[in-house]
């Protein structure tokens, strides 16, 4: 099973239209890639504020939408966030990513240092875009694939 990940420049009031239909790109520029999820956002951030993820770190992600327990999610990323991501130069985005893809969250999933490198800069050019459309990044997330039951 995968995560389907979206990263767009959006309004928050957009959460629930973009929860209908996320494949609007001329509407909510940005990229899409698997297994990008919040956990591993969390972990980024966690790096960047030198602390662990914890509640309060959590909670700067804010979930926007939600359709149902399943998903899919709709999530504001922190604003600080995006003000570093934006900023970095490119040899800063290669040691966060460096470290990054040293975490263990990692372990499963085939990101490579250089895959999380241009992710990191791709996220920078998304916040820097919202930026000057006054708004936000926005993290569409969908599990794919087919669910484990158990009888």
């Amino acid at each position: 099973m995968d995560i389907r990940t979206s990263f767009m420049a959006a309004s928050e009031n957009d959460a629930k239209a973009i929860a209908d239909n996320p494949k609007q790109p001329e509407r909510w520029p940005g990229f899409s890639c698997l297994n990008l999820d919040l956990e591993k956002l969390a972990d980024l951030l966690s790096l960047i504020h030198k602390r662990p993820v914890d509640e309060a770190l959590l909670a700067s992600f804010s979930v926007l939408h939600q359709s149902t327990v399943d998903g899919p999610w709709v999530i504001g990323l922190p604003s600080d966030f995006l003000a570093s991501l934006a900023n970095w130069t490119e040899a800063e985005a290669a040691l966060y990513a460096n470290q990054w893809a040293s975490l263990p969250c990692f372990n499963d999933v085939s990101w490579r240092t250089e895959d999380l490198k241009a992710a990191i800069v791709h996220l920078g050019k998304v916040a820097t875009l919202a930026a000057k459309k006054g708004q936000t990044v926005v993290l569409y997330q969908t599990v794919e694939g087919e669910k484990v039951s158990f009888s």
